[in-house]
């Protein structure tokens, strides 16, 4: 299994901290790619090959509508995840 994670500048310390800690935890090998989302995706395939990519997501974004289990928009298809788990603040 490949594992990726889009480096932002703008994510927060404690989000970079629990990938570090999950990545460490499990194994992952986790690839830090410094490109934005759909430059960071073109190039995985590019440089993989990858045929398919699986995202995980929040069934409701700030910028996405609440999805239903299976969501077309216009540069992607979206599964939506099966438990719907409350934002915590």
């Amino acid at each position: 299994m490949y594992v990726f994670v889009f480096n932002r500048p703008d994510d927060f310390p404690e989000i970079r901290h629990f990938l570090v800690m999950q990545d460490a935890r499990y194994r992952l090998g986790v690839d830090a790619v410094d490109a934005d989302f759909k430059d960071g995706l073109r190039a995985i395939v590019e440089r993989r090959g990858v045929k398919a990519i699986f995202l995980g997501t929040r069934k409701c974004a700030h910028d996405f509508p609440c999805m239903t289990s299976f969501t077309r928009c216009p540069w992607h298809a979206a599964a939506s995840p099966p438990v719907d788990l409350p934002h915590v603040r």
